[in-house]
């Protein structure tokens, strides 16, 4: 069953080495949240299995959210 997150992004690359198909995936995902105003990436799922081809190449999925992470307000008095 696959389903997506409000917010979610995904991206699939296919290529022969998995590490570098990872690598571009995650780079094609910034690039489209390169608008956005975010300063944190959380990757939610990476597919990736042997198994996984499409017309014998290989291919990698990987689903993330963009986050903005804010520090903790401070009192006054502190």
């Amino acid at each position: 069953m696959d389903f997506l997150l409000p917010g979610e992004i995904r991206a699939t690359v296919f290529g022969i080495d998995e590490e570098k198909m990872v690598r571009r995936t995650i780079e094609e995902i910034l690039a489209r949240l390169k608008s956005e105003k975010f300063n944190s990436l959380e990757i939610t799922r990476v597919a990736s299995e042997a198994s996984k081809r499409f017309l014998g190449v290989r291919y990698v999925t990987v689903s993330a959210q963009s986050r903005h992470i804010q520090g903790l307000a401070r009192s006054a008095a502190a």
